[in-house]
């Protein structure tokens, strides 16, 4: 099992966009000094959020900083991406690295989004995976000719190529059965996420894809299993623990603009910033299945999400509106006294 950080990268009040982006930079050296095996990012636009708008360019500097961590996206929305631009910024990445992309994608959630690009959430799925269809032929680096409903090539061939053969390792968030059986289909590696799912959920999904796998001649261990999970370690108690992390919660989850969930008739699920609030709070976090609270607690809550779950890359959620100081410390405190008895559950 990898162990990872994730971030989207907010912009946090107070802050420069240059400060954001200093730290988050803080925080990917401190990750691969402190053992942590990958560093992932979130892509997000017109967000206080998440400032990854330009993914590529971000992981092409996090790679010539770094030398051993795996660098993963979680994910490229496909629909606003050009697939001969994303093809080659990618492979660009991947040879920077020297082989260490992760290569995550889906087609979007958010409708905010979709209204500044443009693009109807309706087609998003149809159209994500033409573009994704275009990315792998043209990662072969022979002419690609194509004629598709939204794209259309003519005797490509890009340059660069990936440095990893075939590729990267590809990254698919699924929910909905549809998107799991594309996932099953294909074999590709399955992402989840914690945030606005409980483990009960995220473990019926897998269930469900660990089926749709066996139907096509593949086990559930024949695939990565990603989950990332709000996470903050600290040697305190319970009310200490809350004053830390609530404000910044609280912000994160208004700014996010995380509201009722619904679904396309594409089959995709997009938020929309009306309605009701999603579950993105302190109290669940810290009661449920979020890895809050002292070192002991937070071990025997992974305990608990890796029997169940049996994930192969578990990545925490450090930063959701702490200060910088205070993240970099619970990073310290999570290597020092979790990170090694996490190691040890697979022995």
């Amino acid at each position: 099992m990898r162990l990872g950080i994730a971030t989207s990268i907010p912009w946090l009040p107070g802050k420069t966009q240059e400060q954001c982006f200093r730290e988050a930079v803080e925080e990917v050296e401190a990750a691969e000094a402190l053992g942590f095996d990958a560093v992932w990012f979130t892509e997000h636009h017109f967000a206080l959020h998440g400032l990854n708008s330009g993914l590529t360019a971000w992981l092409a500097a996090v790679a010539v900083r770094t030398r051993r961590v795996r660098i993963g996206a979680t994910v490229f929305v496909l629909p606003f991406w050009n697939p001969i631009r994303l093809a080659e910024d990618a492979a660009m990445v991947d040879i920077l690295s020297g082989g260490r992309l992760e290569f995550g994608v889906g087609t979007g959630y958010r409708l905010d989004e979709f209204k500044g690009f443009n693009i109807s959430p309706d087609v998003s799925r149809e159209m994500g995976r033409e573009c994704f269809d275009i990315i792998l032929r043209l990662w072969t680096g022979e002419p690609v000719t194509f004629k598709g409903k939204y794209y259309t090539l003519n005797e490509v061939a890009i340059r660069p190529v990936p440095k990893q053969k075939p590729h990267p390792p590809i990254w698919w968030p699924g929910q909905s059965s549809e998107t799991l059986e594309y996932i099953a289909r294909h074999g590709y590696n399955w992402m989840s996420a914690s945030t606005l799912a409980t483990v009960a959920t995220i473990l019926e999904r897998r269930q469900r894809l660990a089926e749709l796998l066996q139907g096509h001649g593949r086990g559930i261990d024949d695939i990565g299993v990603y989950i990332h999970v709000p996470t903050y370690v600290a040697s305190a108690t319970y009310e200490e623990i809350r004053r830390v992390t609530e404000p910044g919660i609280q912000w994160f989850r208004h700014s996010a603009m995380w509201y009722t969930a619904g679904p396309t008739p594409g089959g995709g699920t997009i938020y929309h910033p009306i309605g009701t609030e999603a579950p993105f709070d302190f109290e669940r976090f810290y009661k449920n299945d979020s890895f809050f609270g002292d070192p002991e607690t937070c071990f025997r809550k992974i305990e608990r999400l890796w029997q169940a779950l049996r994930p192969t890359d578990l990545v925490f959620l450090f930063k959701m509106g702490q200060s910088q100081e205070q993240v970099v410390k619970c990073m310290e405190l999570f290597a020092r006294e979790v990170m090694p008895r996490v190691r040890d559950l697979e022995r």
